[in-house]
């Protein structure tokens, strides 16, 4: 199948909800295919405003749980504008899947990651259960260890983490 994929000329055709699928369903498989996802995030990269939260939440964690992630930082760069946009419609799993991914990645982002994604995080902060405060926690370590960020996890959450 991923041979078949690859081969399609135009993946570009393909809708941001197809294009996050395959990828979701070829890292969950265990199936990753480098050529594969470069092409598919060519494609994202081309579609990205017609991504839902849920997309690109689920697109950003396959490129990240893959392994593969380390070519693709323009994915995430370009994917942020469209995150921040779409921070209200994110689920509690949508941003602690959407963290992490960007964490993994190493790919930071002052576009997304700023006073609004963590008002966002306070305004769900009842939401979030023991999986995805570990998600947000390692994002949160990410900021503060390896960028030297202000920014991290409100001390309301890194609470609820330990």
């Amino acid at each position: 199948v991923a041979d078949e994929l690859v081969s399609h000329r135009d993946l570009e055709s393909f809708d941001p909800e197809s294009l996050s699928s395959i990828a979701w369903a070829f890292t969950t498989a265990k199936a990753s295919n480098q050529i594969l996802l470069d092409r598919i995030a060519d494609a994202a990269i081309v579609r990205k405003n017609g991504f839902s939260a849920q997309g690109i939440a689920n697109i950003l964690w396959s490129f990240s749980s893959s392994g593969l992630v380390q070519s693709q930082t323009l994915l995430f760069e370009s994917m942020a504008p469209r995150v921040a946009a779409l921070l209200d419609q994110c689920s509690s799993q949508h941003l602690a899947n959407i963290a992490w991914s960007y964490a993994v990645a190493n790919v930071d982002s002052t576009i997304l990651f700023n006073s609004t994604f963590t008002d966002v995080l306070l305004e769900k902060m009842d939401t979030f259960n023991s999986v995805l405060l570990c998600q947000l926690y390692q994002w949160h370590l990410w900021q503060k260890e390896e960028l030297s960020a202000v920014l991290g996890l409100p001390s309301a959450f890194e609470k609820q983490c330990y």
